[in-house]
């Protein structure tokens, strides 16, 4: 099915019908990459979308995929009424726009059906909403790892990053509110080694351990935690770190659980590339 939806800014001019293959959506869709149209009075391609752009007052035209690790949604316009309006770093911004968008309405479709998917639903709106705020880094991460701590029913939720140019992780976020010790003091622990983070770090999948898998964990040995899910950070074009749950009881976290986790998890990565992008 293909829905077309549009706002309008101006009064509408009598309807055009499009087929789908005529239009910039279709084209990015197929080809999974941004189009940009410079002038839509020069534009060769797409002559029917053309014209029906000159009868809107529209010169100039990007379109971005809407696409998760799961599937294709769709796609992403955005026009304007001034000739040549979109740079390189418009598209960029645009292209994460796109995966916000994109990630939300893929949680949208996929927990409609789920008997928690109210609060579940609401937490990944809400980390739509932080991703968008104007937070400190730590803050946001901090804020972040609260809410999923409360709604996935658990002790502890970390955030932990991986140093741009060094060989370390670092603890960028922690909300643990049972710790025995200062945990957010952890020094740097090195990336490479045998250690659960840096499987999960080296494979981009998740690990989901029980107590008598992590006793080589000093912190989860001194705080009596029983059971721990480390899942990727993933970026567009690196790993950026690992988010932590953990559990004082031993209940493993579900196959649900973690599917739903890697979803937070892709809102998470997509904050932090948000913050280090544009600050």
């Amino acid at each position: 099915h293909y829905h077309h939806c549009v706002v309008h800014a101006h009064p509408r001019p009598d309807a055009v019908n499009l087929a789908p293959e005529d239009t910039i959506a279709w084209w990015v869709y197929q080809n999974q990459q941004p189009l940009v149209v410079r002038d839509t009075e020069r534009e060769t391609l797409f002559p029917q979308m053309m014209a029906m752009f000159r009868t809107f007052g529209i010169r100039s035209a990007c379109a971005i995929p809407l696409t998760t690790k799961h599937r294709r949604l769709g796609s992403l316009c955005i026009a304007s009424e001034v000739v040549d309006a979109y740079s390189d770093e418009d598209v960029l911004f645009f292209s994460l726009v796109a995966d916000q968008i994109a990630l939300a309405t893929d949680d949208a479709m996929n927990f409609e059906a789920s008997e928690r998917a109210g609060e579940r639903l609401k937490l990944l709106l809400d980390l739509s909403n932080r991703v968008m705020a104007n937070l400190e880094l730590r803050d946001l991460l901090k804020e972040i790892s609260a809410g999923i701590r409360q709604v996935m029913q658990c002790d502890g939720v970390a955030v932990i990053l991986a140093e741009p140019g060094e060989k370390t992780f670092r603890l960028y976020a922690l909300d643990f509110p049972e710790s025995k010790s200062p945990v957010h003091e952890m020094p740097p622990v090195p990336i490479e080694g045998a250690s659960s983070l840096t499987r999960v770090f080296e494979t981009g999948r998740p690990i989901n351990l029980r107590y008598r898998d992590i006793m080589d964990d000093r912190i989860a040995k001194v705080e009596g935690i029983r059971a721990i899910c480390h899942l990727p950070l993933a970026g567009r074009d690196r790993m950026l770190g690992i988010l932590s749950l953990a559990r004082m009881e031993d209940v493993a976290f579900s196959s649900d659980d973690v599917e739903f986790l890697g979803q937070v998890a892709s809102q998470v990565a997509l904050a932090i590339e948000n913050a280090l992008a544009y600050g």
